[in-house]
């Protein structure tokens, strides 16, 4: 089989964001923080040491594969693998830099600003294409994945596109009826809970539920 030659792609890596329910509401950014490999700036990610460059593999000739041949009752069979002594790359770093070691990167805590669309849910993911691990000397950079997490509101809860909440009130407000202001994510709302309301009774509030994932307006009540 073929095989590639040069420096292989980083890792891709995976993360949580923590997000509230009202950021659900809104959408936005929130930061995300993650221990990956990030580029080595000593040595610019070659993973040579100060002055020096990386050479050309004497085994591959700086291909990066190895060719084998084999005789067998169908004829020759060619083969090729990755260089066992470049590791595909084609290149050897002879001095290797001091800061990485000849890897040409270093691990660390990197935040991101993650853009959390409106309308999301716990368990969703989310992928940034380039923010994932860097590869060794001079590799491409994988993935980010992050999933998402929606915490727990002391006030709401979510069904589907609705927000619920339970609205205490007294035999006798609940007999004559009221008018009265609520708390939402968009503010102090007026509700009407009408004469003779029995208990369990649903009262909508629309259009202030959660928003439809990539698309316009807002859902439920």
């Amino acid at each position: 089989g073929g095989a590639q030659s040069g420096p292989p792609r980083g890792q891709d890596i995976e993360a949580y964001a923590d997000i509230s329910l009202a950021h659900v509401i809104t959408g936005g950014a929130v930061p995300v923080e993650v221990r990956t490999a990030v580029r080595c700036d000593d040595c610019n990610g070659s993973g040579a040491g100060e002055g020096t460059k990386p050479v050309s593999c004497s085994d591959c000739a700086g291909t990066g594969q190895q060719r084998r041949v084999r005789n067998s009752m169908l004829g020759q069979m060619i083969t090729t693998s990755p260089c066992q002594r470049c590791g595909g790359i084609g290149e050897v770093v002879v001095t290797p830099c001091k800061s990485c070691g000849g890897d040409g990167r270093k691990i660390t805590n990197v935040t991101y600003q993650v853009d959390i669309p409106a309308g999301v849910d716990t368990g969703q993911t989310l992928r940034l294409s380039g923010c994932g691990a860097v590869g060794p000397r001079g590799g491409g950079t994988g993935d980010l994945y992050v999933h998402a997490r929606v915490a727990r509101d002391e006030i709401f809860s979510r069904d589907g596109f609705d927000l619920v909440t339970v609205l205490p009130i007294s035999f006798a407000q609940a007999v004559l009826g009221l008018t009265m202001n609520i708390d939402t994510f968009d503010g102090e709302k007026k509700l009407t809970v009408p004469k003779g309301t029995q208990p369990h009774t649903e009262l909508v509030l629309p259009g202030l539920g959660i928003p439809r994932l990539n698309q316009r307006g807002r859902a439920g009540g």
